[in-house]
């Protein structure tokens, strides 16, 4: 159901269709209201193809280029006409919107409403050119629904207006030359009915009443629209009356004729000899604007001044001679006037300036972004029609010679093709590599489940002897498995035969790792002892950490790094090492310490096991531990000593090697066996 917004926006359009014979406007205005599809306005046939630098380019007609320029800058004129009650087709207005405006649009920064960038799109389009036509046809496809989109904006802000009544700041019937209550009348009759009547009126007191107010419409009227820059919220307004704005653009007016001689310029020096009434202050007419054009006439000043200028104040000065009091404030609000109008000015051609080189700099950067994006597109259309696939192009973009801002040559792209299939070929090595890894760890939760499962029918006492789901990945038959190719499917099932034989490969590898563990052993007298279970046959595993591995230890020993998946691994090895167990050796240093704990407790050393020595409770102090490091520490014996700690055989091996006992074992004298009469005694001089 159309809003009465849409029926006034159309009722102008058509207004407009019947005085403008241009085909294409109309029909894209057409198209505006929704009575066209966007693919009936805007067709091949608006595109032609021409030569540019011996390739073949195509780029928009001039009458559609024309047309949306044209449709651009009336969006614009209809918005700052309604904003400040100018109506259409008398004199032009700014190109920025007071604040009270801005805020009934919904405008709370330039972003939501910038002038500038529709202005500087328009422009763009004389420029637009491509190799391919339906890329031209596309942006002016794209530019229009913009257009569409602001106009639909304008809609809809036509009728939130309307929702305020009277209380509006904003005057869309200006496009007619009405008052906003004329419009209102016409368009939203229910609007000040339902005003009327709320506020005990009739209708015509209540359009009296209103008609007043009408006369506080602004009017900043300025010169013609094409001699404004595009507006931006950083271009300072000009804050004064009506005729001081219309003096200032007249001078503009003035400036830009200046070819025409220099008899309609004076200098300073000049205007204190023929007229001394105009005030002189700090070598500048301050009562009159200056030009420094007039430098190209007179080399030899810098301030210029135009002569109807000086007349008019002339006259003005003459007028006011008999009356002394309203000629001193004649001069001192002139004054204030021009050095208000001048500083507008400086800070007009500062934002000018400013505004040229961000636009300079915006169209460089949109050019770079165009030649990659073109550069980019031509590369993948080649590789597509190569037979390589979208994910294959998709690797590449990154490489520097795709994100170029050339354009691509037949030469260039032969330069790159040998360089770009090289990467695809090794982008879908690593993507394979990263695949099968993926699969591996997946594979590997499969193993560490049956595991679980596995383990259930042994008492938790057991659990310790038992390999990790890590081992049990490099079993035979789970290893097969887990390697297998990428795309073959693993389930649990797939581990049934491997499972069924578990029980006779964790056998096999309990009795493979004290065969190797046996075999770090140096050679000794032990007797029938099993070497593993000598107090001083002490491991240690690769990673450094503090644990004493002794025969107990060999199977309850889980230095496991942080499980991660995130590392790529070809193989069940490669896997194992990032999650698995690591290697033990043989310390000869722990072995020795052990050896001197051993011979400290009395025993011999070749044949007092572990188990033997734990029997012993034996305690030990370490003499280089001071209480200063260390503090009041318990050991859970409640018993202290001079600060050190008391420690077991076992804890005392791992502090010994903390204590650098590792590079002279003579150190090794300073641990002390306690028996219980010498820890009574030191616990009572505590």
């Amino acid at each position: 159901m159309p809003t009465e917004a849409s029926n006034v926006l159309r009722a102008f359009i058509c207004a407009m269709n019947v005085f403008i014979s241009e085909s294409i406007f109309r029909r894209l205005m057409v198209a505006i209201i929704g009575d066209l599809r966007i693919d009936q306005v805007i067709t091949e046939t608006d595109v032609y193809a021409t030569i540019t630098n011996r390739q073949l380019v195509y780029t928009p007609n001039a009458s559609i280029v024309i047309s949306l320029r044209h449709i651009t800058s009336l969006f614009i004129q209809l918005v700052t006409h309604a904003a400040h009650h100018t109506p259409l087709g008398t004199v032009a207005c700014p190109l920025w919107i007071p604040e009270t405006q801005a805020s009934e649009l919904g405008l709370r920064s330039e972003e939501d409403l910038s002038f500038a960038e529709l202005h500087q799109r328009a422009n763009d389009l004389v420029h637009l050119q491509d190799a391919s036509k339906d890329e031209v046809v596309r942006e002016l496809r794209e530019y229009f629904e913009e257009l569409a989109i602001r106009f639909a904006w304008l809609e809809e802000r036509m009728e939130h207006s309307a929702s305020l009544g009277f209380e509006s700041t904003m005057n869309w019937g200006a496009w007619f030359g009405w008052t906003w209550s004329q419009f209102l009348v016409t368009y939203y009759p229910q609007v000040v009915r339902s005003t009327a009547e709320a506020r005990d009126m009739s209708i015509a007191q209540l359009l009296t009443h209103y008609s007043s107010d009408d006369s506080h419409a602004l009017s900043t009227y300025v010169a013609s629209m094409d001699t404004i820059v595009p507006y931006d919220p950083n271009m300072p307004a000009f804050d004064v009356d009506l005729s001081a704005t219309r003096s200032s653009f007249e001078l503009a007016d003035s400036i830009s004729n200046t070819a025409e001689g220099s008899s309609r310029a004076l200098s300073r020096e000049s205007i204190g000899q023929w007229w001394p009434t105009v005030s002189i202050e700090d070598g500048r007419v301050v009562l009159i604007l200056y030009d420094n054009e007039g430098v190209e006439i007179y080399s030899h000043s810098q301030h210029y001044y135009w002569i109807h200028d000086i007349m008019d104040i002339q006259v003005k000065i003459k007028e006011l001679e008999v009356q002394p009091e309203r000629l001193a404030k004649f001069r001192t609000d002139r004054k204030k006037l021009v050095e208000d109008m001048n500083n507008d000015m400086r800070r007009c051609v500062v934002w000018t300036h400013t505004n040229a080189q961000r636009n300079a700099q915006r169209n460089a950067q949109k050019k770079v972004h165009e030649l990659e994006y073109r550069r980019g597109k031509r590369i993948k259309t080649h590789l597509l029609d190569l037979g390589y696939t979208e994910e294959d192009v998709e690797g590449i973009r990154e490489q520097p010679s795709v994100i170029r801002d050339a354009e691509l040559t037949s030469d260039s792209w032969n330069r790159m093709r040998p360089t770009l299939e090289v990467a695809i070929k090794e982008k879908r090595v690593r993507k394979a590599r990263a695949a099968h890894s993926r699969v591996l760890y997946k594979r590997a939760t499969i193993v560490e489940d049956i595991l679980k499962a596995y383990i259930q029918q042994y008492l938790p006492v057991v659990w310790l002897e038992l390999p990790s789901y890590m081992d049990v990945c490099t079993f035979p038959g789970f290893r097969d498995i887990l390697e297998s190719p990428t795309e073959n499917i693993v389930t649990e099932a797939s581990f049934a035969d491997a499972t069924s034989e578990l029980p006779r490969l964790v056998a096999d590898w309990q009795q493979q790792r004290e065969s190797t563990l046996r075999a770090l052993v140096p050679p000794r007298e032990s007797g029938h002892i099993d070497p593993l279970k000598l107090a001083t046959t002490v491991f240690s595993c690769e990673r450094r950490c503090r644990a004493v591995i002794t025969k107990a230890d060999i199977w309850r020993h889980r230095c496991v790094a942080r499980k991660s998946m995130s590392s790529d691994a070809t193989n069940v090895d490669e896997v194992y090492s990032k999650l698995g167990n690591v290697k033990l050796f043989f310390d000869m240093t722990r072995s020795a310490v052990a050896t001197s704990l051993v011979h400290l407790a009395s025993c011999d050393p070749a044949t007092t096991t572990g188990e033997e020595m734990d029997d012993l409770h034996l305690q030990f102090i370490h003499m280089d531990d001071y209480t200063g490091r260390f503090g009041f520490t318990d050991n859970g014996t409640g018993l202290m000593c001079k600060g050190r700690p008391v420690l077991s055989w076992r804890e005392c091996v791992c502090q010994a090697l903390t204590l650098q006992t590792r590079s002279n074992n003579s150190r090794l004298s300073r641990v002390r066996t306690i028996t219980s009469e010498v820890a009574v005694c030191l616990c009572t001089s505590l």
